[in-house]
């Protein structure tokens, strides 16, 4: 059976659809559901919050960090401050903005570019992929629910297509070596946090997973002044981290099946060597930018539009109950959740991100954690 075809204006009937995906699902396939088609460029959370150019262009294959995008928004250094209703509101996200990228950066530091994204996707902080699934079904439960008083629920009335996007992208196992030697220049596209977490899952026992921690901790001399980035990049001991499997079976990660998609990008230093740009200003602005691919585009995408009207039809569908999707007592989370504050409880693991920014609150850093978590959390 061949696959159906993508994106040519037809509205598939839900069943129909599902059962020629799944029918035709391969390893290398990861698939996100959307209720609605929003307006492009489809980046990462991470991303969203900045300024972007309104126009996508297309760029020689030699610049494409990861050699798969296809078309590519610059990502500005700032924010739309017009999207504030004052000033004081615009200032105020700004900091919330930095102190993410500050948090981000010191998980990063800690745990290495794979699985700090990995685990930032679990704990509710913006990661620089987007949300995938290597299962269809949950694409589809996606595409057909909204969250609701914190709470997914059945979309109903809408009258809009939901949309089921399929990426195809070659299948790989992940080591230890891998999580070490991967970085954000070198990471392929897709992270699978479902299996990377499942090699870690070594642990029988909760205590012992506790414990993992900090010996990990010592390992890498987290808790020093002395903290030497240079000196564990590539070799940090991530064997010590251990987690009961119990707690990865019950979790939403593997309930989800989830994985991150990471955008191609484009250095704004390499695009400037190959194109001339003779306006000063417009010049600056790519100087201060990346060139992210819109993920909506890429060139290993599939988009299939189906009437969510007629998503009944599907019995494994209607079987799933949303608490079964997002466990109420997801232990993995909790645990993870304090993994990533533990290593922020340490203000001295990276350099601060800039004068008179971050560099300001690396005292206050604990306090801050817990009056600002519901900001750095969502």
């Amino acid at each position: 059976m061949t696959s159906p075809p993508s994106d040519n204006g037809r509205l598939y009937e839900a069943r129909e659809l599902f059962d020629e995906l799944v029918s035709n699902q391969r390893p290398e396939h990861y698939f996100r559901g959307q209720y609605r088609d929003y307006p492009p460029p489809l980046w990462p959370s991470a991303y969203r919050p900045f300024a972007k150019s309104a126009d996508s262009l297309a760029v020689k294959d030699a610049l494409r960090l990861r050699g798969t995008g296809q078309k590519f928004n610059l990502r500005l250094d700032f924010l739309e401050w017009e999207a504030f209703g004052t000033k004081d509101e615009y200032e105020q996200f700004v900091k919330e903005c930095e102190m993410r990228q500050y948090v981000a950066s010191l998980i990063r530091n800690a745990l290495g570019y794979p699985l700090a994204e990995a685990f930032m996707q679990q704990v509710g902080l913006r990661s620089e992929g987007v949300d995938v699934t290597a299962d269809p079904l949950v694409a589809f439960f996606f595409a057909t629910h909204e969250l609701r008083d914190n709470r997914y629920e059945p979309r109903v009335g809408r009258g809009e297509p939901a949309v089921i996007y399929r990426w195809t992208f070659a299948s790989r196992d992940w080591s230890i070596d891998d999580l070490n030697g991967f970085d954000f220049y070198t990471c392929p596209n897709v992270v699978p946090t479902d299996r990377i977490l499942r090699a870690l899952a070594t642990s029988p026992s909760r205590a012992e997973c506790v414990e993992s921690i900090d010996r990990y901790r010592r390992a890498i001399g987290w808790g020093a002044l002395q903290f030497d980035r240079s000196a564990i990049a590539g070799k940090r001991p991530l064997h010590l981290l251990e987690f009961p499997e119990d707690a990865l079976r019950a979790s939403r990660v593997a309930k989800q099946k989830a994985a991150l998609l990471l955008p191609d990008t484009v250095r704004s230093h390499d695009f400037l060597q190959v194109y001339g740009v003779s306006s000063p200003e417009v010049r600056k602005e790519i100087e201060n930018g990346t060139f992210v691919e819109d993920l909506a585009s890429s060139r290993a995408l599939d988009a299939y539009r189906f009437d969510p009207s007629t998503a009944n039809e599907i019995p494994e569908l209607r079987a799933i109950a949303p608490d079964a999707m997002f466990p109420r007592d997801d232990y993995l989370f909790r645990l993870l959740r304090g993994w990533v504050k533990s290593f922020l409880a340490n203000p001295y693991g990276v350099v601060p991100l800039q004068v008179g920014g971050p560099r300001d609150w690396m005292a206050a850093l604990p306090d801050l954690l817990k009056d600002w978590e519901t900001k750095l959390f969502v």
